[in-house]
C-alpha cells in the first residue's frame, strides 16, 4: 500500500496526518517497515503492509488520548480522559503486544502478561505497569481502528 493510500485510509478514519508524520511513525517504530525500492528508470516504489492503517491510526490515539470507545471504561479516568502516551512507551507496548500475539498459543494473554512484559523490559527505564497499561491501551486502539475500517 503507498503511502497516499495509507493517509487517505487514515483521513476516512478521522485521521488527518502528513507523508512526513508517517515517517517520523515508521521512524519511532509506530508503524510496520515498508519495503521501498526502485521502480524501474528513475522511479521508487514503498509498500505499507495491510496492517500500517491500523498501527497508525493506533498510535495517533494513543498519542491524542482518544483509544476508549467504551464510555464506561473512560470513566475509570480522571475526567473522562484517557491519558496521552509517548512515542516511546507506544513503540515499546506495540511491540511487546506484537510479539505477544505471535506467541499466544504458548501461554494465555493474562497470565503471560506480567512476566513476559518483565522480561522484555529488564533493560528499559519505563515502569513496567505502565507498559502493561499502554499494552492494553495498543489492542484498545487497534480494535477501535478495526471497527471503523469495518474488519470486526
Amino acid at each position: 500500500m503507498s503511502p497516499d493510500e495509507v493517509l487517505e485510509k487514515l483521513q476516512r478514519m478521522g485521521v488527518k496526518i502528513s507523508r512526513s508524520t508517517l515517517m517520523r511513525y515508521e521512524n519511532q517504530w509506530l508503524i510496520p517497515e515498508p519495503k521501498r525500492g526502485g521502480g524501474g528508470p528513475g522511479g521508487r516504489y514503498t509498500d505499507y503492509p495491510a496492517e500500517t492503517v491500523i498501527e497508525a491510526y493506533a498510535a495517533y490515539a494513543l498519542m491524542h488520548g482518544d483509544y476508549i470507545y467504551d464510555d464506561n471504561s473512560k470513566k475509570l479516568f480522571a475526567d473522562g480522559k484517557e491519558p496521552r502516551l509517548s512515542p516511546k512507551v507506544i513503540s515499546i507496548s506495540r511491540s511487546v503486544a506484537r510479539d505477544m500475539d505471535e506467541n499466544k498459543g504458548q501461554e494465555s494473554f493474562n497470565s503471560g502478561l506480567f512476566a513476559y512484559t518483565l522480561e522484555k523490559l529488564m533493560d528499559k527505564p519505563i515502569g513496567v505497569a505502565f507498559i502493561q497499561f499502554g499494552i492494553h491501551a495498543w489492542l484498545e486502539a487497534k480494535k477501535r481502528g478495526q471497527i471503523l475500517l469495518g474488519i470486526v
